[in-house]
């Protein structure tokens, strides 16, 4: 397989963390660490909105039981959420934005406990087990593979989760796992500050922390094709979704079980929308 300008990562290896909360994968190839000392702000932040209080931190309890069902108000099986939801979302990007220099966009999926702000280090295991306050948490943060541009600008972008026993972080995607929860979960969302990203999810695959998807020995992640081609190689389950040349790619990425290094992945196609009319009912 090939890489338009790859360049061998020396020190990049893939690790499994074995740990009471679940397992990740990381590259752990350290380019350029960011300092301790980096100016950050790190108290809760808070917007109010119109209709809602949007709260930066998650509120989800680390012993909460294993979900059973997805009925929270929202539907991941139609192309829109509701006013209320979408104006929180847009606060708690733009609060983000402006106050956390490693913040991406805000990820939701209706239906599910996966409604976390995306954060992107200088390398993998930055915000492994750091919040974005950059301080020590034991489940991390949902965050951006540091290949990705920041500003979701590459055809293929891979965010990672803790898999958690509580349920928390990207725990959720294990309950996608059967036709019907599959089919009830079409679409996601990620809110940037200037842009909103519908998910189309195209596939729910199982395949090897050592997979070329990962790209683990590259400095750049694999084109499009490549990456669509082996997530509907690698699929559990799939769906029929247009994808055309220019289009943008993004695997959501946590740890399974069905073999030693395993990871379960959930491929979407980016679909940016920039009227409130095309994702708000």
């Amino acid at each position: 397989m090939a890489f338009p300008k790859a360049a061998k990562i020396g020190t990049g290896i893939a690790a499994c963390l074995l740990v009471a909360g679940g397992i990740l994968w990381t590259v752990l190839g350290r380019p350029k660490p960011i300092p301790e000392t980096a100016e950050v702000t790190t108290t809760a932040v808070t917007t109010t909105t119109a209709e809602t209080t949007a709260e930066t931190t998650t509120t989800v309890s680390e012993t909460a039981p294993p979900m059973q069902s997805f009925q929270v108000g929202e539907n991941a099986a139609e192309p829109y959420i509701t006013a209320a939801k979408a104006a929180e979302l847009h606060g708690k990007a733009e609060v983000m934005a402006e106050n956390y220099r490693d913040f991406v966009g805000w990820i939701y999926i209706p239906n599910s406990r996966i409604d976390y702000p995306v954060m992107r280090g200088d390398y993998n295991d930055y915000y492994l087990h750091r919040n974005f306050n950059r301080q020590y948490e034991f489940k991390g943060s949902i965050f951006m593979d540091y290949r990705s541009p920041g500003d979701l600008s590459n055809e293929t972008n891979i965010i990672y989760g803790h898999n958690m026993n509580a349920g928390t972080m990207f725990a959720d995607i294990r309950n996608f796992r059967t036709n019907a929860s599959f089919n009830a979960h079409r679409y996601g969302w990620i809110f940037t500050k200037d842009v909103v990203y519908r998910l189309d999810f195209i596939a729910l695959s199982v395949l090897s922390a050592y997979d070329e998807m990962y790209a683990l020995a590259y400095f750049e992640l694999p084109t499009q094709e490549f990456f669509l081609e082996r997530a509907l190689a690698t699929a559990q389950f799939k769906r029929d979704v247009e994808v055309n040349p220019g289009d943008k790619l993004v695997m959501l990425s946590t740890c399974a079980y069905d073999f030693e290094m395993a990871r379960q992945i959930m491929t979407a196609k980016l679909v940016p929308l920039t009227n409130e009319a095309d994702y708000v009912r």
